[in-house]
C-alpha cells in the first residue's frame, strides 16, 4: 500500500490495533490508542482509513469467519457508488437538507414555530451523521462534503434571513461578513489539507495551530461550538416573533451563546490564516524547487 509507505511505524500499529477493535468490537477508539502510543489521533484516523480501504487485501478468511463486523466490512468490498448514495449516515445529510429546506419556506411564510425546531432538528443531526458513519464503517467522502456543504448553507442562508429580518445596514455588513468568513475558511482550509495529502479539513497534524488541534481533534468541543454558534442565530431569529414574556428565557440564551459564536469565528479567521500560511509556504517550495531544478 503506497499510501502509508511515508507513515511511522506507531502510525501504522496504532492503526492496526484501531481497525482490530472495530471488527472485535471492542470499543478501543482512536483517542484511547493516540495516548498510549504518543501518536497524533487524526494521523491513526487516517491510516486507518487507508488500511480499512484495503480491507479485503488485509482480512483473512479466518479473521472474517470469526469477526461478523469483518465480515460486513469484506461485504461492503464490492460497493457501488448508489450504494454510497445510501449509507445511513448520508440519508441523514439529505434529511438535513430537506428540514433545512423547511426551515428556510417557514421563515419566508412567517412561521417561526416550525422554522425554529426544523433548523434546530437539522443541527441537532449533524452530530448524528459522523456518529453513525464511524459505527457503522460507513464514512465516506461523499458524506464528508456533504456533511460540510450543508453546514455552509444551512448557516448562509439563516444569516441571509437574518440579514433581512433586522433590516439595519450594519447587521446586514456584519452578517455578510460572517458568511464570508465562513465559506472562505472551511474552503481554503479543505484545499490546503488536500494538496498537502491530508484525507479531510479536520485532519490536524503536530504542527497545526494549537487552537485549531483543540477544535478539530475532540468531537465534544467540536459539537459545542458548531451548535453554540448556530443557537445564537437561531436565537437572534427566534426574539424577533418572541411575546415579551418569552424573550425573559430567550434573551439571557441569546447572551450565553454569543460568547461561543464569537469564539467560533474567531477560529474560523485563524484557520483561514493558517490555511493561507500554509498554501503560501506549498507555492514558495514549489517555486523554489523548480528554481534550482532550472539552475541544475
Amino acid at each position: 500500500m503506497e499510501n502509508i509507505s511515508g507513515k511511522s511505524p506507531l502510525s501504522i500499529a496504532g492503526a492496526c490495533i484501531h481497525m482490530a477493535s472495530y471488527l472485535v468490537g471492542s470499543g478501543r477508539d482512536a483517542k484511547a490508542i493516540s495516548r498510549i502510543a504518543g501518536v497524533g489521533e487524526a494521523t491513526i484516523r487516517s491510516t486507518y482509513k487507508i488500511l480499512y480501504a484495503n480491507r479485503h487485501a488485509l482480512l483473512t478468511a479466518e479473521i472474517t469467519d470469526r469477526c461478523p463486523r469483518a465480515r460486513e466490512a469484506n461485504l461492503m468490498a464490492g460497493l457501488t457508488h448508489f450504494d454510497v448514495f445510501w449509507f445511513v449516515p448520508n440519508i441523514i445529510g439529505y434529511s438535513r437538507v430537506a428540514l433545512t429546506a423547511l426551515a428556510v419556506y417557514c421563515m419566508y411564510t412567517e412561521q417561526p414555530c416550525i422554522a425554529f425546531f426544523a433548523y434546530a432538528a437539522s443541527e441537532l443531526l449533524d452530530a448524528a451523521d459522523g456518529y453513525y458513519a464511524r459505527k457503522l464503517g460507513q464514512c465516506s467522502k461523499f458524506g464528508e462534503v456533504l456533511d460540510m456543504v450543508t453546514d455552509r448553507c444551512t448557516t448562509t442562508v439563516l444569516l441571509t434571513f437574518l440579514a433581512q429580518l433586522y433590516q439595519s445596514t450594519a447587521v446586514a455588513l456584519a452578517f455578510c461578513f460572517l458568511i464570508s468568513l465562513d465559506i472562505s475558511s472551511h474552503y481554503m482550509q479543505m484545499y490546503s489539507q488536500l494538496i498537502t495529502g491530508k484525507t479531510n479539513h479536520k485532519q490536524m497534524d503536530d504542527g497545526a495551530h494549537w487552537v485549531l488541534k483543540a477544535y478539530y481533534t475532540d468531537r465534544r468541543v467540536l459539537f459545542a461550538f458548531c451548535f453554540g454558534n448556530e443557537a445564537f442565530f437561531l436565537l437572534l431569529y427566534l426574539n424577533k416573533y418572541l411575546p415579551a414574556y418569552g424573550l425573559y428565557l430567550s434573551l439571557p440564551l441569546t447572551l450565553l451563546t454569543f460568547p461561543i459564536s464569537l469564539i467560533k469565528n474567531v477560529i474560523n479567521f485563524i484557520q483561514l490564516y493558517e490555511s493561507a500560511c500554509d498554501l503560501a509556504r506549498g507555492d514558495a517550495a514549489d517555486l523554489n524547487k523548480a528554481k534550482s531544478s532550472k539552475k541544475n
